[in-house]
């Protein structure tokens, strides 16, 4: 079952530097389950204790409409209980990417979470704040590469899947071929694949919904600095990546579909090794 709540929040230019509100309100308010109308002052936050009892898949989105994501200018932060770390929860306005709207997705688990909003830094706008939730299952096995999903085959085919319960684990540095997947900060799992000298690697890359960021490592331990190929940003539905062992000896590969914002991909892809 799915549950569904939109929050309509008006932002109104004022003088900078106002000061957030509701941001150390205490208590917090409770996420609404109706529309209310919220007036943030530019630069202001607005936050709200979302109460999680059991597992479940949430969807946090900002959208300039209460019916469809339409792109938009905003913020959306989450909080784990008793933290403030935004560096992993955080969904940034991002109009040029193919989402249509500013999206957050996370399995959350027990206990109070906190959702905080900010408005745009332009002319006065509204927007929408939906949420909606899903039972949710585990974490995908391969959700890291140190338990990556070996390909044993030369060839075949991934079917149909998601990011949907994986977190955010990988991001490139911006370093030439790879520069296109840095900000790769969305939920990311991973497939492996040994490489002798001197054979190459394919693998193609469909997807249904999101915007997805296909990139090859090799290294697990050092992934920060061991990216070799990456596909990411481009027009259409496809991903694609090419790349040759030229080193001395086999090489384990990891091939990690990822994304750049917090929100899940639904894809396929083929992998061939020649």
């Amino acid at each position: 079952m799915v549950r569904n709540a939109v929050v309509v929040l008006t932002s109104l230019l004022m003088a900078s530097g106002a000061a957030a509100q509701d941001f150390y309100a205490s208590p917090l308010p409770a996420f609404p389950t109706s529309s209310p109308s919220v007036v943030l002052q530019r630069g202001d936050m607005r936050c709200w204790k979302v109460s999680v009892s059991s597992a479940r898949h949430y969807t946090f989105s900002l959208s300039k409409t209460a019916s469809s994501c339409s792109p938009v200018e905003g913020v959306i932060g989450l909080y784990a209980p008793g933290t403030l770390d935004p560096s992993m929860w955080m969904a940034l306005a991002d109009t040029a990417d193919v989402n249509k709207c500013v999206t957050l997705q996370r399995r959350l688990t027990g206990g109070d979470h906190t959702l905080c909003v900010g408005g745009p830094g332009g002319e006065p706008a509204t927007f929408f704040v939906r949420s909606s939730s899903a039972a949710a299952g585990g974490t995908p096995a391969n959700d890291r590469c140190h338990s990556a999903t070996l390909l044993a085959a030369d060839s075949g085919t991934v079917g149909t899947t998601s990011l949907l319960g994986a977190n955010h684990d990988y991001s490139p540095q911006p370093l030439q071929q790879c520069e296109v997947a840095t900000g790769s900060k969305g939920p990311d799992r991973v497939w492996a694949i040994d490489l002798a000298p001197g054979r190459s690697l394919s693998v193609v890359l469909t997807f249904t919904s999101g915007n997805p960021t296909l990139y090859l490592l090799s290294d697990c331990g050092r992934w920060w600095n061991a990216c070799v190929a990456a596909s990411a940003n481009t027009s259409g539905t496809i991903r694609r990546i090419n790349h040759t062992n030229t080193g001395m000896q086999t090489t384990r590969y990891y091939i990690v579909v990822d994304t750049k914002v917090q929100e899940s991909a639904d894809f396929s892809f083929t992998w061939g090794r020649r």
